[in-house]
């Protein structure tokens, strides 16, 4: 399989004699002075008139002053450049760029960049439906620390927020609220699971696991389709389809068939490090959770549930630590009180953002709850700028790839030691 998802290598010694590439977008980044799209090229030609297919062949196409959308086809000049890094620079980002399937970029002018025609696909539909989204958020009341912080929550772009909020985030232990993640798919779950509640009064409990499924992969559509949140609605409906058959589900095994579909579908995806930390984080979390938790649910579901909590974070973070500090150099101190804090208000936050806007999007401006969302914006990003200015909320360290490694297996042991006393 991976063989088959290979990135092409150039096959061509002799650019002067290449005339154009044509292909499809798959991406489309706008910033303040040029679009970047990730486009699929599937032909090459030369000045002669041969034409060459080409597969796995996905390049970066910076260009200025042009307007294209995801599922466009384009033709540019064959102009392709392998990825290199800057110099000056330590990041290594030919080599984040080559874990991802792409090895080639180009800049091209707007007067070079011709759009052909387009070509439908769920991809595309999503990517439409993610404009939608986004421009009813830019045309609603809400203020400015609102819309960033709803549109990074909601729609996964962080572009709208200051400068200085996504840093913040990062050293307080809150970077996963601005990545559409597990978290955000279970807090859309959990909302439509409450709202469906009556019908288990009715006898018609599977239709909440339905509707749950359905809300679901419709906000997955509706933001884009980003990889991570497919990955979350994925595992999610594994899980609840046996809820649904009613047979006897496995979280483990819901969580094993997910990474097994998406090494499947998509082999470059385990370089990915949002793959490795949510894989990782909800696997820690089946396996150690609920063995760690020393209260019984039965005779306390109280104290259960809000140790539950606190091991929640606990977990996540102690098992995600080395692979967190060596992608992003930092390690933070004050995780758990500041997710104590900030985790129960979000899916008010999130049930409150997402009524909004469906209400805006049907021309129904409510101001109160405008205001209400753009307050809770403004704390949540001021706490979280006020903790993290604090000394010692965070420090920078960077383990080894041999520590990386060693603490992985050091869980999977761990892990197993768990699984085989439960099954004694």
């Amino acid at each position: 399989v991976a063989e088959i998802h290979r990135p092409l290598e150039f096959p061509f010694s002799d650019h002067h004699a290449l005339l154009l590439s044509r292909g499809e977008i798959l991406r489309v980044e706008t910033k303040s002075e040029f679009e970047r799209y990730l486009v699929e090229v599937s032909e090459i030609a030369d000045s002669n008139g041969n034409v060459w297919a080409t597969r796995n062949f996905q390049a970066l196409v910076t260009a200025n002053g042009t307007l294209a959308n995801v599922g466009d086809i384009v033709e540019i000049p064959c102009q392709w450049r392998r990825i290199a890094n800057r110099q000056g620079y330590t990041f290594d980002y030919a080599a984040m760029m080559r874990s991802k399937g792409i090895l080639y970029r180009q800049s091209v002018g707007s007067r070079h960049f011709k759009v052909t025609g387009h070509r439908w696909s769920l991809r595309a539909a999503s990517a439409a439906c993610l404009n939608r989204f986004e421009a009813a958020i830019e045309k609603c009341s809400l203020s400015r620390d609102g819309k960033g912080l709803v549109m990074a929550m909601l729609c996964g772009d962080r572009s709208y927020l200051s400068p200085e909020i996504a840093p913040a985030f990062s050293r307080v232990g809150l970077a996963h609220m601005l990545a559409l993640s597990g978290l955000h798919i279970a807090i859309i779950g959990a909302i439509i699971l409450w709202l469906l509640f009556p019908l288990n009064f009715t006898g018609h409990y599977k239709w909440r696991y339905i509707g749950a499924l359905c809300a679901i992969w419709l906000f997955v559509v509706a933001t884009g389709s980003p990889t991570s949140a497919v990955r979350a609605a994925l595992m999610t409906t594994l899980c609840l389809s046996g809820k649904i058959l009613e047979r006897r589900g496995s979280p483990l095994n819901a969580l094993l068939g997910a990474a097994f579909l998406i090494a499947l579908l998509q082999p470059v995806a385990v370089h990915d490090v949002g793959a490795q930390l949510s894989f990782l984080c909800v696997g820690s979390l089946v396996v150690f959770g609920a063995p760690l938790n020393a209260v019984s649910h039965h005779v306390h579901p109280r104290l259960y549930k809000l140790n539950m909590a606190v091991l929640t974070c606990l977990v996540a973070t102690i098992a995600t630590w080395a692979v967190t500090g060596y992608y992003f150099g930092q390690l933070p101190l004050l995780f758990l009180p500041v997710n104590m804090l900030v985790t129960p208000l979000l899916p008010l936050f999130m049930g409150g953002a997402l009524l909004y806007i469906i209400m805006c999007w049907i021309g129904f401006d409510f101001s109160p709850l405008a205001w209400g969302i753009s307050r809770c914006s403004e704390l949540i990003e001021s706490g979280a700028s006020w903790v993290a200015a604090l000394p010692g909320s965070s420090i920078a360290y960077q383990p080894t790839p041999a520590i990386v490694v060693c603490w992985s297996l050091l869980l999977l042991l761990f892990a197993i030691t768990l699984l085989r006393k439960k099954s004694c």
